[in-house]
């Protein structure tokens, strides 16, 4: 499909109609990526992102993006910082993803404003009905997949820091040692819960799940800094990836 479709510029127009308000500076746009298949739907309330984005040859990058849970555009290559700055203007920009059979789901939000935990919360729980829109606009999508593409070649992808088990109820992370009700505080807070719903998960007042979360964020040197920064954290030292098979977000 060229990406200039007209059909699916319409789609656009009327996912932007539903989720746009009224000159918001911020912008979202959903994917779904078919690994089986190779093909991408995708849609986006600000048009001319989504043909910069393609035109750029960035969509052949996509596998980086392609990993379940929370994360931030400034942690991807150069690349995705480059187009961030010149079309974007340096805002912020975070991808919420979702495996799935044989697919994932891809949700990105823009925004000129900074994004604070309750607000990426905010956004876990707005995925399903953008979804749903999506779906919708998608029920006769004859001729808008797009193509994927592999980019990086399995040979030079880095190796990932090391995880071993040191005893049945802690997990090791390089340096860092997490206990069991560590890890389990971990795999909510990747699913988007609240400190309520994790509270009552391990059946503790909400004020020893915010200890046992900055004693975490303290470990991952992230002490008194926001939660996108533990997000981040969790990535680089390989949590999130060991944590994709275990944890599925609310859908």
């Amino acid at each position: 499909m060229d990406v200039h479709n007209l059909d699916n510029e319409k789609r656009c127009q009327n996912f932007a109609d539903i989720f746009t308000y009224k000159d918001s500076k911020e912008h979202i746009s959903f994917s779904i990526i078919n690994i089986k298949k190779r093909t991408v739907l995708t849609l986006s309330t600000k048009y001319e992102w989504h043909l910069q984005y393609w035109d750029s040859g960035l969509y052949r990058r996509l596998d980086e993006r392609l990993h379940h849970g929370v994360h931030l555009w400034n942690t991807f290559s150069d690349e995705h910082c480059n187009i961030s700055t010149k079309y974007l203007h340096n805002a912020n920009k975070i991808d919420i993803c979702t495996k799935h059979a044989d697919y994932f789901e891809l949700f990105s939000f823009t925004s000129d404003k900074h994004l604070s935990p309750s607000a990426i919360m905010a956004l876990g729980q707005l995925k399903p009905k953008v979804s749903k829109v999506a779906n919708q606009l998608w029920l006769d999508k004859k001729d808008i997949t797009l193509p994927m593409f592999d980019h990086v070649p399995h040979n030079s992808i880095p190796s990932l820091p090391t995880t071993k088990i040191v005893h049945t109820n802690k997990i090791q992370f390089g340096d860092v040692i997490l206990t069991a009700k560590e890890m389990a505080t971990i795999h909510c807070l990747l699913e988007l819960k609240s400190i309520k719903e994790i509270a009552r998960y391990h059946h503790c007042s909400e004020a020893n799940e915010r200890k046992r979360i900055n004693v975490i964020k303290d470990k991952f040197n992230c002490a008194n800094l926001p939660l996108s920064f533990l997000f981040t954290a969790l990535k680089i030292q390989g949590v999130t990836l060991a944590c994709q098979d275990a944890y599925i977000m609310s859908q």
